[in-house]
């Protein structure tokens, strides 16, 4: 009897083991389906510039580069213009925190428009996806530009205390700042004329109503090979650039550098699973030789990209105080 006792204990020993093998696996397979996420339904990118602008013609390149079949169901444009692409970020920041609103922006309108009207949203408000690197902005010539040279340029500040009429896609816009910061950094001052997207100021520049431009290099490289445009310098640190005109920091002016880079963000609060997602479909395209190569043909040269969370972090902190200080500095605010 006792043997047998000792026999249905051992039983039971064993099999309360094996089901608790069996539910740590249950638990196991249920917390990687968790963490795993699919799309299902139509993934929207909103983009706060009208149609033809650099960064829907960034994104858009992007998707046919490999995007749309790594987020796999289907993906929609949306341009939402306006209010210095505060319109479109409060669109985004309205709907739900679910991972299929997508929001790209430049860094300067997603990080100073927001201290230049008040702080209708802050760094907190997003949960951060990728940069898509350092793309190349140039300052050009129009039709009705003063000087077509650099050097030419310079003279004319020195002589015109008034300065130039430069195209801007918004005040808060990179283009903005940047035009700004690099002119004054040459002595030219510089009156900034706020458009709705890169497309309508050069349109502006072609047309006569502003003389300079300060805009992508991919906006403006069709219109230099045709010289109705003249580039005249980058305004960050790239010499490589698509109109093969030197960087304002190889012209002697490194303080007044201002990088250009785009962000990817959702709202805040978006299951890690959805971010996560995101983030690899976009680091599966943007480290990908093939879409590397797909992407500079259609003229998006790709650089310096940042997936990094931490990193990415560190430089929209950085970013955004510096971006602040400059906002004080220029008096910018609305």
């Amino acid at each position: 009897m006792r043997k047998r006792g000792r026999l249905v204990i051992l039983f039971v020993v064993l099999v309360a083991v094996m089901l608790s093998g069996c539910s740590k696996k249950t638990e196991s397979s249920s917390s990687a389906e968790s963490d795993s996420f699919t799309f299902s339904s139509n993934v929207a990118i909103v983009v706060p510039y009208n149609a033809g602008g650099g960064v829907d013609v960034a994104i858009r390149s992007i998707l046919e580069a490999g995007l749309r079949q790594e987020l796999g169901g289907s993906i929609s444009v949306e341009n939402v213009a306006g209010g210095n692409t505060l319109i479109g970020a409060q669109n985004v920041l309205g709907a739900d925190a679910d991972g299929y609103t997508v929001f790209v922006n430049t860094c300067a309108a997603f990080l100073a428009a927001p201290q230049m009207y008040g702080n209708p949203y802050t760094i907190e408000d997003w949960e951060y996806i990728t940069t898509l690197g350092d793309t190349d902005l140039i300052v050009a010539a129009g039709p009705s530009a003063p000087a077509k040279t650099l050097d030419d340029l310079i003279e004319y500040g020195k002589n015109n205390p008034e300065g130039v009429t430069v195209g801007c896609a918004g005040y808060g816009d990179i283009s903005a700042l940047a035009a700004y910061i690099t002119l004054n950094s040459l002595g030219v001052n510089c009156q900034l004329v706020p458009y709705s997207g890169a497309a309508e100021s050069t349109a502006a520049c072609l047309g006569g109503h502003v003389q300079y431009v300060c805009a992508t290099a991919n906006t403006l490289v069709s219109h230099a090979e045709e010289g109705t445009i003249v580039g005249l310098y980058e305004t960050g640190s790239i010499d490589d650039n698509l109109l093969g005109v030197p960087s304002i920091t190889t012209l002697g002016h490194a303080d007044a550098a201002t990088p250009y880079y785009r962000i990817v963000a959702v709202k805040k609060g978006t299951p890690q699973s959805a971010v996560e997602a995101l983030r690899t479909a976009f680091k599966n395209v943007l480290e990908n030789p093939e879409s590397i190569q797909k992407l500079a043909d259609s003229g998006q040269i790709i650089r310096n990209v940042i997936n990094d969370p931490a990193e990415l972090e560190a430089l929209i902190e950085r970013d955004y105080v510096a971006y602040g200080d400059m906002v004080k500095t220029l008096n910018l605010n609305g």
